[in-house]
């Protein structure tokens, strides 16, 4: 939530979010945004010519706070699918935890990570992006980039804040296609 903003305009925000919360999520699939579709083939070097041209474009508009639940899905997840990996019964069989590392860095190793995690099969991976709650004045960089960047991964079907024991509004859950990568 921005900083200019005064008490009562945050107790405002915040009691419409609880209303939009307690109807529940919009998991439709999404158009990406133009800078999520140029970051596809973001998934080879250099990363960070990626990471900096999608946060340096985000409008202010695009920017998401540190308690903004994130949440993405492709088409073809089903609403129960999603459930599960919202409450954790979907466990996270690779942790990554990107705290304190530049964005470039992250999103190189939450990559290398994701490809790990595709050969070997697996499905859910937990990225820790941390709350950004080292530069109080701006959003948190790290938990943006994923935000923007995970979208266009192919295999990448859909992502959700963790639960509170993994991290809650500073780490999400990955769910990952199945699919292992061709041998070429």
């Amino acid at each position: 939530m921005p900083d200019h903003l005064s008490d009562k305009e945050r107790r405002l925000f915040r009691d419409a979010i609880e209303v939009i919360s307690d109807q529940g999520y919009d998991d439709s699939p999404k158009q990406l945004t133009p800078e999520q579709a140029h970051a596809v083939g973001a998934d080879t070097p250099p990363y960070h010519q990626n990471a900096n041209s999608l946060l340096d474009n985000l409008s202010d508009s695009d920017w998401v706070g540190r308690d903004c639940r994130l949440h993405y899905t492709q088409g073809g997840i089903s609403q129960k699918q999603i459930q599960r990996l919202r409450s954790g019964k979907i466990k996270p069989e690779l942790r990554l935890d990107l705290h304190g590392l530049i964005p470039e860095e992250a999103q190189r190793k939450a990559h290398e990570c994701l490809l790990l995690a595709q050969e070997k099969g697996l499905r859910c991976v937990l990225f820790i992006h941390g709350k950004g709650l080292r530069d109080t004045k701006n959003p948190p960089k790290l938990k943006n980039l994923l935000n923007q960047w995970l979208p266009s991964l192919e295999n990448v079907l859909a992502f959700v804040q963790s639960c509170p024991r993994d991290g809650g509004s500073g780490a999400i859950y990955v769910l990952l296609s199945s699919k292992r990568p061709s041998s070429e």
